[in-house]
């Protein structure tokens, strides 16, 4: 079972620790449930544990990776326009 949840901060000074002059750095972070095996992704301004959706342990990430500002700015750009089509 595979479950992904994406956390993308809609301003850089929404991330802990960073301010409005310098870029922001998000990793995607990718984890397994050794009790449960159930496998998520998730966005944040670390390489930090998460809880297993399912049965909520604690789990570290087995792997994580830099988050291009490129791929953020085109998720925005995406979700603004999705919002702006709602309205």
């Amino acid at each position: 079972m595979e479950i992904y949840l994406q956390i993308v901060p809609t301003k850089p000074e929404m991330i802990d620790g960073a301010d409005s002059t310098e870029e922001a750095i998000l990793f995607r972070n990718y984890y397994r449930c050794p009790y449960d095996h159930a496998e998520w992704r998730d966005d944040w301004s670390c390489a930090c544990n998460d809880r297993c959706p399912i049965c909520c342990a604690e789990i570290e990430p087995y792997h994580s990776e830099e988050i291009d500002n490129r791929e953020i700015a085109a998720y925005l750009d995406v979700f603004s326009d999705e919002s702006s089509m709602q309205s």
